[in-house]
């Protein structure tokens, strides 16, 4: 097997390619299989003429926060259908605005948008807040 970091692809010797990268160096099986078998997003580099696995950098803490507010985002957004819900069953005499679970579903889309609509905070939570129970009657 053969590498070229420049191309960032390996080239196996039985394919007779007509032209190959001018930094092609020829690599062992094992640090082939190492590189296949790298984690998703680890890279690859060369050091004293090995191919060498360069683990994925950790995430920024703008990256993490970002990606907090797009997951706090997508709970809202999926919260939408049981306000619906909710309306359809206090039209119907199902429930109340001011019933408790109702309340409480209220809170958490809340809770939900304060996450949107914050400055990004020195610790960034591991978790959203908690999705309480569908509210009785939707």
């Amino acid at each position: 097997m053969r590498f070229s970091k420049q191309m960032g692809c390996f080239y196996p010797t039985d394919i007779n390619y007509p032209v190959l990268p001018d930094d092609i160096i020829d690599v062992s099986n094992d640090d082939y299989d190492l590189a296949m078998n790298r984690s998703l997003g680890d890279m690859l580099d060369l050091v004293n003429g090995r191919v060498v696995i360069v683990p994925k950098p950790a995430p920024t803490d703008d990256e993490l926060w970002k990606n907090y507010q797009q997951s706090a985002k997508a709970a809202l957004d999926k919260t939408s259908v049981t306000i619906d819900r909710i309306a359809e069953a206090v039209s119907l005499g199902l429930t109340t605005f001011d019933a408790s679970d109702v309340v409480e579903f209220m809170q958490y889309r809340r809770n939900l948008r304060t996450i949107l609509n914050q400055a990004q905070p020195n610790v960034i939570p591991d978790s959203l807040p908690t999705a309480p129970d569908y509210p009785a009657g939707t």
